[in-house]
């Protein structure tokens, strides 16, 4: 039993009705489920035949091309669903687009302003998206498209050219990096003979001999800062951190003073 702040007993009443109702409403009705889907099947068995089916009021001539008007139909989805994948993969499903309009059937016999809409005198009946496509069609020859509209268009292609270029010359900018990294890789694994495993002897702590030289780059100065200075242990060779130049220090140089 549940209690409260004090720990007494707390009998909680059951549900009723609204109470169940609106926990179906908010968390969904998973246990009824199927109970649903036969209601359902029952609520169609109690229709009569008339309901369920299309009643086309036009003539034997159109009937009898009905099979042949929705294969077309079928046909002409199917060529205006690639052309839309192959020109929208990339893009947002647009907000006027309903999936019921596959399902609906409009017949172009049932008033004047209907058979207008026809491609041919054998139209009768068509689906909801290719209804969709012969209104949007009919009223772009009313009214055409506005300028702004193709300026638009074109400036999203020429974006798109330029993303492309982009791509291109950063294509080979990265392949000129790699080409300069391999270089330096080749001429890195071939100073083997510049690598020492010998113990330096130690510099003597009573006598040090320092004399100013010449700047090692006196020659080419830079005008950057020079953040790091390393001599090679056997050559005379002075390593300059910060740019990528070798300078040779001559062990003959004389002081400047």
């Amino acid at each position: 039993m549940p209690t409260n702040n004090e720990g007494e007993e707390v009998i909680v009443p059951a549900k009723d009705e609204e109470e169940i109702l609106l926990e179906k409403l908010v968390f969904g009705d998973a246990e009824d489920g199927d109970d649903d889907d036969v209601d359902e099947e029952s609520d169609g068995d109690e229709l009569q035949d008339d309901d369920l089916f299309f009643i086309d009021d036009g003539t034997e001539q159109n009937e009898d091309r009905m099979d042949i008007d929705e294969e077309e139909e079928e046909e002409e989805d199917d060529d205006d669903d690639d052309e839309g994948d192959s020109e929208t993969d990339d893009e947002e499903e647009n907000a006027w687009e309903d999936s019921d309009d596959e399902r609906l059937n409009i017949s172009l016999l049932s008033s004047d302003k209907l058979k207008k809409l026809r491609k041919t005198p054998q139209d009768s009946v068509i689906t909801g998206r290719s209804y969709t496509t012969r209104l949007r069609s009919q009223f772009e020859k009313i009214y055409p498209r506005p300028q702004w509209i193709e300026d638009i268009e074109e400036e999203e292609e020429n974006f798109s050219e330029n993303d492309e270029d982009d791509e291109g010359e950063d294509n080979q900018n990265d392949q000129h990096l790699t080409n300069q990294s391999s270089s330096l890789l080749n001429v890195l694994s071939k100073t083997e003979k510049f690598i020492t495993s010998k113990q330096l002897k130690l510099i003597s702590p009573n006598k040090i001999s320092i004399s100013r030289l010449k700047n090692a780059n006196f020659k080419k100065p830079s005008k950057s800062s020079i953040q790091s200075m390393s001599f090679h242990p056997q050559f005379p060779i002075l390593a300059l951190g910060g740019l990528t130049r070798a300078y040779e220090s001559s062990p003959s140089a004389r002081p400047t003073s």
